[in-house]
């Protein structure tokens, strides 16, 4: 009889849970390491700095991501999805924080020099997009568009913050702009094809705040509160919105007409970025290194799952049809940075 924690695979109990020759299941083989039952494998392992990098974007090819450039010129990053050579498609400036992925180019926003740029997906001369900016924070792209949250300076300042956008290919140098303003320092953000949706923090300044997620219409308009709280990230599928409260420590959703919000998972210790495919919802724990798993609609009695722990402050994570992608330091500490992959799902 096998124990609890193996699986009788053509008559050998094996560990499932760390087993590369059968990771998460009898034969399923794993090229990189097998925790929890699902295979970890390092796109990318190399040189980073203190909060390297914040987001992560895939598409059907390959993952992108910034270095921050806190102490030396930030890069704009790209690495095949079944791994290989890291590219640098960009660099120059520092703070580089949000950043999305479009049909033909990678989007970013310089947050210390105030600038939304482009650049293609295999590189080249990177365009700017849109200049002086204040605080530019979170970025994404539809088909015609770049839409970005400017938090407007440092958190419990006010209201100073906006939520923008401008066109991918600036038409004569075409200005931004203004979808929604007067708001408290503004980060995720999220769009379909009707509305803009972002994460308004609303930070009071004493570990507390009083935010709220948003939606304006794509062409401007009134913004409308969708659900009261902390949101840090966000994204949205056909139903519903959902975002990350590390101040509740919570992950949450609510229909994107509004209504009640419900909490997909609560206990959680810092979580920090949100990604979401047709069954789940993902993301990141900075607080204690884990990617977690819950589904979008809550099974009576269900929790949350663990995709990996044991590491080094996850930040930005992403999914696609097969593996969820993730960012963190490293084994190395601050001055290392891992492009992870989880698969199967």
């Amino acid at each position: 009889m096998c124990l609890s924690e193996e699986t009788l695979c053509n008559g050998t109990c094996v560990a499932t849970l760390t087993d590369n020759a059968n990771c998460g299941g009898c034969g399923v083989q794993c090229a990189g390491t097998c925790a929890l039952g699902e295979c970890l494998v390092a796109l990318f392992s190399g040189a980073g700095e203190s909060g390297a990098t914040w987001a992560i974007a895939v598409d059907a090819t390959s993952a992108y991501w910034t270095t921050q450039g806190v102490f030396s010129a930030g890069t704009v990053m790209s690495v095949p999805l079944g791994g290989g050579s890291a590219a640098t498609l960009a660099t120059g400036g520092s703070n580089l924080e949000g950043i999305a992925v479009g049909s033909t180019a990678v989007y970013w926003d310089d947050n210390s020099a105030g600038l939304v740029m482009e650049v293609g997906l295999d590189g080249g001369t990177a365009v700017t997009l849109a200049s002086g900016q204040n605080d530019p924070q979170d970025v994404a792209v539809d088909s015609t568009n770049v839409y970005w949250t400017n938090a407007g300076g440092e958190p419990g300042l006010g209201v100073n913050g906006t939520v923008m956008k401008a066109l991918k290919v600036p038409v004569d140098g075409g200005t931004a702009m203004t979808l929604a303003s007067g708001q408290n320092y503004p980060y995720g953000i999220a769009v379909d094809t009707t509305n803009v949706y972002w994460a308004d923090q609303g930070p009071l300044g004493n570990g507390s705040c009083a935010g709220a997620v948003m939606k304006v219409p794509l062409a401007g308009g009134s913004a409308t509160t969708l659900a009261s709280g902390c949101p840090y990230d966000i994204v949205v599928d056909a139903a519903s919105v959902y975002w990350t409260d590390s101040n509740n420590n919570a992950v949450m959703s609510v229909p994107l007409d509004g209504g009640v919000a419900t909490t997909l998972a609560s206990g959680q210790n810092a979580p920090f970025y949100i990604a979401v495919d047709s069954t789940s919802v993902y993301w990141t724990n900075y607080g204690n290194g884990t990617v977690m798993k819950a589904r979008k609609v809550p099974v009576a009695g269900g929790s949350p799952s663990m995709l990996a722990s044991g590491l080094t402050n996850p930040n930005g994570i992403a999914v696609d049809s097969t593996s969820v992608y993730w960012v963190d330091l490293g084994a190395g500490g601050t001055l290392a940075l891992r492009v992870m992959k989880a698969t199967p799902k």
